[in-house]
């Protein structure tokens, strides 16, 4: 059963006061905050300008569940000085219960004369306020910046997320109302359309990273500038779904794998993890073209908790505490400052002693305890990541899924730091407790950096994980009597499976990095098909590994191999310091067939 008729009508209530709440306080922000027209607020006597850009409409009520929502801010600076702006969200919070984000901030400078755009992105995790606060120079400014939340977070229940798709202002109403129709895990889809044309879309792929469609027009996307299309592209290869409609002369790039089997007046192709769908109709959407937005919804349909995200990807072997020891040394604590020591003092006539050693067995005692629990787990923390990273040798792209997790016993007090282009989703599920949640804050002015909130004290953190990056690392092939690879990847390959054009699959195991290894003809066979990535994305990215490790002709592709390495160079740390354990990645690479022939 999923819950019960009571839990239905209470979560129905929470849903309700979500929305209304957060309604009466953009009401009331837009009556008391000072701002000119526009929804922009000017400061130091109008020399800076500051507007947070509107955001997609949507159709119906409920929140995008996992990737990134994007709040995009608008500063110009039309003095002759360059300044230091803080921007802070939410600057009026309401509630900071249960799982929730309390503050985003980021720290730019602003040069003379001169226009930035910047971005705080938003994890998965609900925030309950309005508007920006804004330092300038350290000083607090007493005007905020107009600016409502965004309907972001994880759904009350597992298997409640709601799919999404953000459409482009020319796409037509009817294929609005055609996908907004589409069932996925029992709602409809939620469709948003963009209010800003496309030259002015973000250029950070994260930003597209909640939807699990974009549809946009032939037309938006040659209109579309070198920077959005890239960020297109490159949530398209991270698992999402394009539907371009009336595309007209549009034409796919030579690397994207077309799809057998297309529907009527459409073209489907590969490309990474993702799909993309081009038809030369207006408002047709086919029934293969809904399959594509299932199979982008699929890995995000249900939020584990804590404790089910540790059970499938185990961060350290045992967290449960050591009672046993515990108990033990409370039973020698109560016998021996209990019938011992009076026994002992009564004997020697000097019970007043009692006043002192008892106090003093207890102190030893709690700093045994504490000695206890933090000797048996150390202090460092523990890392355990794993992830499967397709390197397109041809383009230099490496685009990565997968977990990464986290463990202390202590509070890290740095928090943990990723880069820009990685995208996070908190598998922290949903507690009817609100005191059982913790406030998170995040700050995106060097990196991104989850400060504070996040990993606590013997509390396992587990995330799933997507990232687009640029990287020139590769496997390089030498032919002369034999084939050789050279390990170029940054980490040691234990297992290395190759299948050269001609189908051929060579292997080889323990190369280091930077050495080369003789490659062996093999028995396997092969048989990965166009859209073999594109299924395994639809599962729930565990057991990557071992799955490759032990079905390579499952996977492989003539031109294409598996490295199994030992560790995880696609991918950062996360938290500084930390005991890797079980780091392992798989890397499935596609060979510049120029340089394969040499």
């Amino acid at each position: 059963m999923r819950r019960t008729d009571g839990r239905k009508i209470w979560g129905a209530g929470r849903r309700a006061l979500r929305r209304v709440v957060p309604a009466i306080a953009s009401v009331l922000a837009v009556l008391i905050s000072p701002c000119i027209a526009g929804g922009a607020s000017r400061f130091l006597g109008g020399k800076i300008v500051i507007t947070a850009e509107p955001v997609p409409t949507r159709s119906g009520y409920e929140d995008t569940g996992h990737g990134y929502a994007e709040y995009r801010l608008s500063i110009t600076n039309h003095s002759k000085s360059g300044h230091k702006i803080r921007l802070s969200f939410p600057a009026n919070a309401y509630s900071t219960s249960g799982h929730n984000i309390r503050q985003i901030t980021r720290t730019v400078e602003v040069g003379p004369a001169s226009t930035a755009i910047v971005s705080l992105p938003h994890p998965a995790v609900q925030i309950n306020g309005s508007d920006i606060l804004v330092h300038i120079n350290g000083k607090k400014q007493k005007v905020n910046v107009p600016c409502d939340k965004i309907g972001h977070g994880q759904s009350d229940y597992p298997g409640d997320q709601i799919g999404s798709v953000l459409a482009g202002r020319e796409v037509s109403e009817n294929l609005r109302n055609t996908i907004g129709s589409v069932n996925l895990g029992g709602n409809n889809v939620q469709v948003y359309r963009s209010e800003a044309p496309v030259a002015q879309w973000s250029s950070n792929w994260t930003a597209y990273s909640r939807y699990d469609s974009v549809i946009m027009t032939g037309q938006e996307m040659q209109q579309a500038p070198p920077s959005v299309r890239q960020a297109v592209m490159r949530y398209v290869e991270c698992g999402g779904s394009l539907f371009v409609e009336n595309c007209g002369a549009l034409k796919a790039p030579k690397n994207w794998l077309k799809a057998p089997n297309p529907p009527r007046n459409a073209t489907m192709y590969h490309i990474g993890f993702g799909q993309c769908c081009m038809t030369d109709q207006r408002g047709y959407f086919p029934n293969q073209a809904k399959r594509m937005l299932e199979r982008s919804y699929q890995p995000w349909s249900n939020v584990r908790g804590v404790d089910e995200a540790n059970r499938i990807f185990p961060v350290i072997e045992d967290l449960k505490i050591p009672v046993r020891g515990l108990l033990i040394l409370m039973i020698v604590f109560a016998v021996a400052i209990g019938p011992v020591n009076l026994m002992i003092l009564g004997r020697k006539k000097k019970r007043i002693w009692m006043l002192w050693i008892v106090p003093a067995v207890s102190l030893l005692t709690c700093g045994t305890v504490f000695a206890y629990a933090t000797f048996a787990e150390g202090w460092r923390g523990h890392r355990r990541t794993e992830t499967l990273t397709i390197l397109d040798q041809r383009t230099h792209r490496a685009t990565t899924i997968g977990w990464t997790a986290f463990y202390s016993p202590l509070t890290p007090g740095d928090g943990l730091h990723f880069e820009y282009e990685t995208e996070l989703s908190p598998q922290i599920g949903f507690s009817w407790d609100d005191n059982a949640g913790s406030s998170r804050t995040i700050d995106w002015t060097k990196d991104q950096h989850f400060a504070s909130g996040w990993v606590k004290a013997r509390v396992p953190t587990h995330f799933k994980l997507r990232k687009s990056q640029t990287r020139r690392v590769r496997i390089s092939l030498r032919r002369s009597e034999q084939l050789t690879a050279v390990n170029g990847l940054g980490a040691q390959i234990q297992r290395l499976y190759l299948a050269d054009t001609d189908g051929k699959v060579y292997t080889a195991s323990d190369i280091q990095p930077g050495a080369a290894a003789t490659l062996t003809a093999g028995s396997i066979k092969p048989v990965g098909r166009n859209n073999t990535l594109r299924e395994f994305y639809r599962s729930g990215w565990t057991g990557i590994v071992n799955d490759f490790d032990n079905r390579p002709g499952k996977y492989l592709r003539p031109g294409t191999y598996i490295a199994i390495l030992d560790g995880t160079p696609f991918v950062e740390e996360g938290l500084a310091g930390a005991t890797p354990r079980k780091c392992r990645s798989v890397v499935y690479g596609i060979l510049d067939t120029d340089e394969e022939s040499r």
